[in-house]
């Protein structure tokens, strides 16, 4: 087992390498900035007191506004790894287990872990026990029926972003109503044409309004808004039966005169 877990530390922590890099070009940097305008609003409204981010890119917020006041940002980290934690790093972890207590998290972010990670279910179990009764979890990631998924096909590139499992939104559903949760709401977004040039940003911007005005399930990546069930227990009370009290007609015997 903790071969395995090595092994997916490992492959997570150089696809983060070619990520970053890759993040630094134009469509990188674009990718960024249309997640953290999709997730800010579902996160800026959301009560509680303990948030984990766990992305492929890092330990920069994805998202401008947040009300949770205690953030957590981990990075995942392999025996033998030489990658220094990021400077917004305050949890290192393996990829397989999350050093967190039971039911402490009101909400947890996935952002493209599920893509890179040689395990995805264990992850979301993970995530599952460490949120508590009610907690959100919000699980950022491509969507194989789009541009981005045409051109991961045709892509000659070996890394990351083009070597993950990019699975549909339906998939992560089953997966998820099997873990335990309730799955509130999907957004697409980034419908641009994956090109790593900025010349095209002006004339997707309508086409960008459009998709999301009408949530078009066409968008290159999706936020899939899930909620941790528990199992309710319906309290026992004591049956009380009221007694009745059964009365039947008495006749006294009457007797004969035998003559």
């Amino acid at each position: 087992m903790k071969t395995l877990f090595g092994q997916q530390g490992r492959s997570i922590v150089q696809n983060q390498v070619d990520w970053q890099l890759w993040q630094q070009q134009p469509l990188g940097q674009s990718l960024i900035e249309h997640e953290r305008t999709l997730l800010t609003p579902l996160l800026e409204r959301k009560l509680g007191v303990q948030l984990l981010q766990l992305s492929i890119a890092g330990c920069e917020p994805l998202f401008s506004r947040c009300s949770i006041p205690h953030q957590t940002f981990a990075q995942i980290t392999s025996s033998g790894s030489d990658v220094s934690p990021h400077p917004n790093c305050n949890l290192l972890l393996e990829p397989c287990y999350l050093p967190i207590a039971n039911n402490s998290m009101d909400a947890i972010v996935l952002h493209h872990i599920l893509e890179y990670s040689r395990n995805p279910h264990q992850i979301l179990r993970e995530a599952h026990r460490a949120l508590n009764s009610g907690g959100q979890l919000f699980v950022m990631a491509f969507n194989p029926w789009s541009l981005m998924g045409v051109r991961k096909l045709v892509s000659p590139l070996k890394r990351a972003p083009w070597t993950g499992s990019y699975r549909s939104w339906m998939k992560l559903n089953d997966w998820l109503n099997l873990l335990g949760f309730k799955v509130e709401r999907t957004h697409y977004g980034f419908f641009r044409a994956p090109l790593n040039t900025t010349k095209g940003d002006g004339n997707n911007s309508k086409l960008e309004q459009l998709g999301r005005k009408y949530n078009c399930f066409f968008g290159s990546t999706y936020a899939i808004v899930a909620r941790k069930q528990t199992v309710g227990m319906t309290p026992l009370h004591e049956i009380k039966l009221k007694r009745r009290v059964l009365t039947f007609p008495l006749t006294e015997p009457t007797t004969r005169n035998v003559k």
